[in-house]
């Protein structure tokens, strides 16, 4: 996982940038905002393929359910080698698809290897590992872009990325399948297999009108909506900050900040999982992460340029931009996220077992995917003032 992640992770965090720069050469079917539709396709395809996963999952088990998923990654970021619209867009969806198949299994392999008592251990343990990913991502992006600039030196990028994710696909392969808990008999794992997709939408669409799935939902909804500010559009606004010092490679540094946060946060959680994590409690977790990213978003808008996201600019927010401040805010993203994820998939582990893991973490994933989607379509048409409003109204 880590290798794919900091794989997607670094092109995640460019992509806005690399196709502004290709859009400026012109043709290729590619405009100033086509970082934002490619991740409208992910994400809206995202949203409807993770109703049709839970049968897939059944079928051919997690573990090969995330290797396929991994290599729909790597197509994608090949495709970007020789960038042409068409294709560019055809892609997302396939990556739509791949991320429904390696997030959903994801969260079934979490579930089927922990027990009730240390999963939100295994959670931050999880969420550490992958978020640590962005440390190794930055790393190389520094690297990179200290000797070439970004609209030269993308095409190295995006192959080193799908390297790093075939060799991800292939450490997965290689491990044990994960069993059922609690004793399940073989004949049991059979029927599971034979799962058809009719039943596996009734057994979605029934979670979903359960209560405390619905209440789940508004939190899912939020994690989207905050993934497309965090996620992509916070490094490319601070790409577009021509008046910051070094405004390009900030991306990388931002990077790097959003990392550390994640790691410390999904440490510090890992520890006190198993010592005081009851102690501590979702709720209390929940409420520092949501402060967290209130004084995050209320510092880029002081800090930051209205029309940041919207392309290059040499205006500026209240104050000079500053990298300092844009840094720390990038930190304090990681450290609330940290808090949201992992409380999310400690709930979803502890709540829903062995049949009902498949279901219930789709459900996540898709409602999280359609708020991402619908935040990726609204982030290029508004200024950044109006969509962090829109965005933290809407996820309150």
């Amino acid at each position: 996982m880590l290798c794919l992640v900091a794989a997607f992770e670094i092109q995640a965090q460019v992509v806005i940038p690399v196709l502004r720069s290709i859009a400026d050469e012109g043709g290729h079917g590619i405009t100033d905002k086509s970082g934002y539709y490619v991740g409208t396709i992910l994400y809206l395809t995202y949203t409807f393929m993770n109703f049709l996963i839970p049968p897939v999952i059944a079928k051919i088990g997690p573990k090969w359910a995330m290797v396929a998923g991994m290599l729909c990654y790597v197509i994608y970021m090949l495709g970007f080698l020789h960038v042409e619209g068409w294709l560019l867009y055809s892609l997302s969806a396939l990556l739509g698809l791949g991320a429904a198949l390696l997030w959903t299994s994801c969260g079934v392999n979490l579930v089927r290897i922990s027990e009730e008592k240390n999963v939100a251990r295994n959670s931050a343990i999880l969420w550490t590992t992958v978020q640590f990913s962005l440390i190794v991502g930055a790393a190389f992006l520094i690297i990179v872009l200290r000797s070439e600039e970004l609209s030269k030196s993308y095409r190295v990028i995006y192959m080193a990325c799908a390297v790093l994710g075939l060799v991800g696909a292939g450490i997965i392969a290689l491990m044990p399948t994960p069993q059922l808990r609690r004793g399940s008999s073989s004949s049991d794992a059979s029927a599971d297999s034979n799962l058809s997709v009719l039943n596996a939408f009734e057994d979605t669409f029934r979670l979903l009108k359960t209560k405390e799935m619905m209440l789940l939902c508004v939190v899912f909804f939020f994690n989207g909506f905050q993934t497309v500010f965090f996620g992509a559009m916070y490094t490319a606004s601070l790409a577009a900050t021509t008046r910051m010092d070094s405004h390009e490679i900030a991306i990388a540094y931002a990077m790097l900040a959003i990392g550390a946060g994640e790691f410390c946060a999904g440490t510090f959680f890992g520890i006190s999982g198993n010592s005081r994590g009851s102690q501590f409690g979702r709720k209390r977790v929940a409420v520092i992460g949501t402060c967290l990213l209130l004084v995050a978003n209320i510092l880029s808008i002081i800090n930051l340029p209205p029309d940041a996201p919207l392309h290059e600019t040499d205006n500026i927010g209240f104050i000079e931009p500053s990298l300092w401040i844009a840094l720390f805010v990038a930190f304090l993203l990681g450290l609330a996220d940290c808090c949201w994820q992992t409380q999310t998939y400690t709930i979803l582990g502890g709540m829903y077992k062995d049949e009902q893991s498949p279901p219930a973490f789709a459900l996540f994933r898709c409602f999280q995917a359609l708020s991402t989607s619908i935040g990726c379509f609204i982030a290029p048409q508004f200024e950044l003032y109006w969509t962090l409003l829109m965005t933290s109204y809407r996820g309150g």
